[in-house]
């Protein structure tokens, strides 16, 4: 599961992406286990400020173990 947190202006959004892959017992990639996952947070309120916090479940292809999970800002 990854967590979120976001702060936005009235009627606005935040787009990112989390990107992760396993990794074994020496901190190398696992080939063929790297996945990307997009989200988008809005706010559909005129308020001056909102503070928005989610979770999502990831499921890897690549099964149980060890991950180094990046979240990247893809607006802005």
């Amino acid at each position: 599961m990854t967590a979120h947190q976001v702060q936005l202006g009235g009627k606005k959004s935040a787009d990112w992406k989390v990107t992760i892959w396993k990794i074994d017992d020496d901190y190398n990639q696992v080939p063929g286990t790297q996945q990307t996952f997009t989200y988008h947070q809005g706010t559909p309120h005129k308020s001056s400020s909102e503070v928005f916090y989610r979770t999502d479940k990831l499921t890897p292809t690549g099964g149980f173990g060890k991950y180094t999970i990046n979240f990247q800002r893809t607006d802005k």
